[in-house]
């Protein structure tokens, strides 16, 4: 459940966020930091990404034939 919502309900941009809330819980439990992959990326914006500790790669949609990678 985010926010009183069943996760089955949620758009994929909140489906997105609220694994990586999870992500952030299960890395401050354990302490480690590992690269998080997102796939669907296109589904979210830099405003509702939280601040992550590791490496976010995001995978997204794209209409361009040629692999873009943005540093």
């Amino acid at each position: 459940m985010v926010n009183g919502v069943p996760f089955s309900s949620l758009n994929a941009g909140h489906r997105v966020v609220a694994g990586l809330d999870i992500i952030t819980a299960l890395q401050k439990i354990y302490g480690v930091t590992a690269p998080i992959f997102i796939d669907n990326a296109e589904s979210v914006n830099d405003f509702n990404i939280p601040d992550m500790e590791g490496q976010l790669i995001l995978l997204k949609v794209s209409i361009n034939n040629t692999l873009k990678v943005e540093a």
